[in-house]
């Protein structure tokens, strides 16, 4: 029987920009203070007050922090972006979404490799390894001129990262990723199966999303624990699944706008979304009262342990049952009204 340490609950905060269509030729690219930090005339509801309702509750969390958005925006449009969450105690790693990139080079005018097999130019998956290095060292970088310090811990945007990735962050210094999440399309790899398993590829530890099994009829056989996008019930359910099937790391998700609902891609008009904010809530209240059972950690602690991590209870996938499931997308739908 498994022990019954506790579990490792890492609360992870994707922070990105958006091309707003502008790739495609039908809009621009949305500045960080409308995606970042959610700015309007009415309060900030991004990365600040994210934070800070993570202080409420006594709560730490790693937000990566997209930063090739620098090289359209500028490196002193994400330093605010870095110190409303360094100044809260929180954890801040590096996350990239080459697509910025390429918009810069391609509006300057410069050649960049193609896409692999005609794939996205916002994957890393969609290079090759000695391009990946030099993509993983440029945003190494900026992430240093933004911060003040070099990255301990890396996510690829969209997830989508591959061996390749893996290979050429040891070659950069970057000992943990939290890419692979099943539910996202992670491409195949040595590393990709089964799910919710830590392995190791050279230096590098791989700690993925974590995933849980939907008996309601989604497009994935798993859904990724995304506080957004499953309900309060569901991620109480999976974690004490989790610890009592052995499973030491759970890693959580959101993202810096999700506390938003947007009118447009452009992110022109957005207002509070009130049960995105309920939800994470819930979630912080529900750590801050189970420390015995759940320890909230941020990969910044775990990097300079990576190379000692075991979990006994590794590919264990807790079930999200069929009521939750039920009651959580009829609460989105009605959500989708954007004056909810």
């Amino acid at each position: 029987m498994p022990d019954r340490q506790p579990l490792n609950v890492y609360l992870t905060v994707d922070v990105e920009c958006s091309m707003g269509g502008a790739w495609g030729g039908s809009g621009a690219p949305v500045p960080p203070e409308r995606r970042m930090l959610c700015r309007n005339e009415k309060g900030e509801w991004g990365v600040g007050f994210i934070a800070r309702e993570m202080e409420r509750y006594g709560v730490r969390a790693t937000f990566f922090l997209e930063v090739f958005a620098a090289r359209l925006f500028g490196v002193d449009a994400l330093r605010p972006v870095a110190e409303a969450v360094l100044a809260g105690g929180h954890d801040v790693e590096l996350h990239l979404h080459p697509v910025f990139l390429r918009f810069a080079q391609r509006q300057a005018g410069q050649r960049f490799p193609p896409p692999l097999d005609g794939r996205t130019p916002d994957a890393m998956a969609a290079y090759d390894e000695e391009e990946q290095v030099r993509l993983i060292e440029g945003g190494m970088e900026l992430f240093a001129r933004i911060t003040g310090r070099p990255p301990a811990a890396f996510r690829a945007g969209g997830y989508q990262a591959d061996d390749a990735t893996l290979r050429a962050l040891d070659r950069c210094g970057i000992r943990v990723d939290s890419s692979a999440n099943p539910a996202a399309g992670w491409p195949a790899g040595e590393h990709a199966s089964p799910w919710n398993r830590i392995c190791r590829m050279g230096g590098v530890t791989e700690v993925p999303v974590t995933v849980a099994r939907s008996r309601f009829p989604d497009r994935a056989p798993v859904k990724h624990l995304e506080i957004s996008a499953v309900s309060v019930g569901e991620i109480r359910a999976a974690l004490s699944q989790a610890h009592r099937g052995g499973l030491r790391h759970v890693v959580l998700m959101f993202h810096s706008f999700g506390t938003v609902k947007a009118k447009d891609v452009g992110y022109e008009r957005f207002r509070p979304d009130r049960i995105a904010i309920a939800r994470l809530r819930g979630v912080l209240r529900l750590l801050a009262a189970e420390k015995e059972r759940f320890r909230v950690r941020t990969f910044g602690d775990l990097a300079g342990e990576a190379d000692r991590v075991d979990d006994p209870g590794d590919g264990y996938v807790p079930e999200l049952g069929r009521l939750r499931p039920w009651l959580r997308k009829a609460v989105q739908a009605a959500n989708r009204w954007y004056w909810l």
